[in-house]
Formats: structure tokens, sequence, C-alpha cells
């Protein structure tokens, strides 16, 4: 089983099965909920490329799109040691038990809402690219005890090396949300709040939660960095907020699965 499931795995690089062939391969070592690969851009932004789950429900793809439009990768620790920019050659293997989470909403948007009690993070730079997947549990599996994290370890070099060489296959397709889809999905956000904002005042916004700097707003719009500072005091005035994380709260009880 461990051969066929190895075989199917190397078969799917670069086909559109792979993330259910890589939690096939996982499931023939260790158990296994669901899989979702990421992959930072040059900001070191994640984006989610795959993602499979063994029932019917496909509760990774959800989870990792709320993962990505909601910018939990904030509160996220992963993102912080990508940030660090490690340049050990070895995959670097962590764990993450939901209850852990200090952010609330973070952790009742995803773990909460699908009944995953813990994650088990392979991390590695691949080919100039830093890659992030991810291996869930959910209540019924239980946690990841030393014996499947030891077999997890053993996997993970092959594990990730497919995994990169997939991304390197399908680039055009493995960011599935590029920089104007997640503005998009803002503008679209800021639009349901209905609080008057100008469409200048919801581009500013919309950028901003993107994670774009005052001078890149600046530069994209073409206009000068005070009437960027101007329009996003006017819109935060209007919504009644006076930060950007206050912004994010009111957007996020607006995302849809």
């Amino acid at each position: 089983m461990k051969d066929d499931a190895l075989i199917d795995l190397v078969a799917s690089v670069g086909e559109v099965a792979f993330a259910t062939q890589a939690l096939a391969f996982v499931n023939s070592h260790l158990v296994a909920d669901h899989l979702s690969l990421l992959v930072f851009d040059a900001n070191l932004v994640p984006h989610l490329a795959d993602a499979a789950s063994r029932g019917p429900a496909k509760i990774a793809l959800q989870a990792g799109r709320l993962y990505e439009r909601g910018m939990f990768y904030r509160f996220d620790p992963n993102s912080e040691r990508v940030r660090e920019g490690s340049e050990e050659e070895d995959v670097m293997l962590f764990t993450l038990v939901a209850t852990d989470i200090r952010d609330s909403r973070y952790r009742s948007s995803i773990y909460g809402r699908f009944g995953i009690v813990e994650r088990a993070s392979l991390i590695r730079r691949v080919l100039g690219r830093w890659l992030l997947l991810n291996l869930y549990r959910d209540k019924p599996s239980g946690r990841f005890d030393s014996t499947a994290l030891a077999k997890l370890t053993d996997i993970a070099p092959l594990l990730i090396a497919c995994a990169g060489k997939h991304l390197s296959l399908t680039s055009k397709l493995s960011v599935r949300r590029d920089r104007t889809a997640m503005l998009a999905a803002f503008h679209s956000m800021l639009d349901s709040l209905d609080a008057g904002l100008t469409e200048r005042e919801r581009q500013v916004c919309a950028h901003a939660l993107a994670g774009v700097t005052i001078a890149g707003i600046a530069s994209t719009l073409g206009v000068k960095e005070s009437t960027v500072a101007t329009l996003r005091r006017r819109a935060y005035s209007k919504l009644g907020i006076s930060s950007l994380n206050s912004l994010f709260a009111l957007c996020i009880t607006h995302l849809k699965s």
C-alpha cells in the first residue's frame, strides 16, 4: 500500500490531483484528516496553492480560503518563522494545538468552526520560495503522538520536494488568490458594510487590508501620501473605527465560506 501511495504521489506532481494524492501518501504512514499547501510571495504573504480533505466535505479548501482572506496568517507563528528566514537545509516541522492559538477570531473561525484539534506544519525554502505544507487532525482522530510525528519526519523531505516540484510545474496556478483578486474581495467586503464610503476611500481601505503601505497605495493610485492618509481617516470616521485591526474586525464578520 505504501509503495502504491508513493507511486501515485509522484505521478500526480503537476496534476490537479496532487493534494489528494499527497494526503493519501501521508495516510499510508500516519493519520491526517486534511492537507493544505501554501506558498509565500515576495512580500512573505502566504497564499493557498492546494488543499485536500479525506471526507467529502472540502474542509481544507474552505479553511484555507478563510485563512487567506481573513489574513489570519498575521497571527500564525509559521509566518514569523518564515520572516526570520532560516536557511536550514532540513525540513522544519512544527505543531500547533488549537487551544494554544491566542487570537480568538483565528481560533474560532478555523479550528473551532471545523473541529480541528492540531496542525503539523512542514516548512522549507524550495526553488527560491518558502513552502508550507500543513496537516490537520479533527477531534475524532485526536492529536499527533510521538510515533506519528516520527513517521512524518521520515517522509517530510520527499513530501516537501514533491510539493516544490508540483508548484514549479504549476506556477501560474500555484497562487490562487493573487493581489488583484484579494483586492476585489476586500473591496466587496467594504461595499457590504454600507457605510457610505466613496470609491477612493474603499480603494484605500482595500489596499490597506491587503498589507500595502501608505507609500505603496499612493504610488498605485497616483495620489500623494497625504491624500491617502486623509482618505483613510475619512473612511475610518464613517466606519466608527480608528485602526486597521478594527477595520479587519468589521470585515471579517462579512466573510463567506
